[in-house]
């Protein structure tokens, strides 16, 4: 099973086509060409491979890749019942 980092990154490069090389924690979003768009599309990704719901709220103070890993990494699946 991949990180949760390892799973933010793949979605930026993918979303952003961003080298992979400058996705280090500190990396600033905007230092990275991330826009509001830019980090929904990501969001989604991320949700749908861990299995994660996020909010809008829980990224009004991310302002680094660090921190958006931080996020995701907080959260816990969620269980559907069937």
């Amino acid at each position: 099973m991949a990180t949760t980092r390892r799973v933010v990154v793949n979605a930026v490069v993918e979303v952003c086509g961003t080298d992979e090389g400058r996705l280090i924690d500190n990396a600033t979003l905007q230092d990275l060409a991330i826009d509001s768009l830019d980090l929904l599309e990501v969001a989604m990704i991320v949700e749908e491979e861990l299995g994660v719901v996020v909010e809008a709220e829980d990224f009004e103070d991310v302002e680094t890749l660090g921190q958006t890993v931080a996020v995701f990494s907080q959260l816990q699946p969620t269980v559907v019942d069937d």
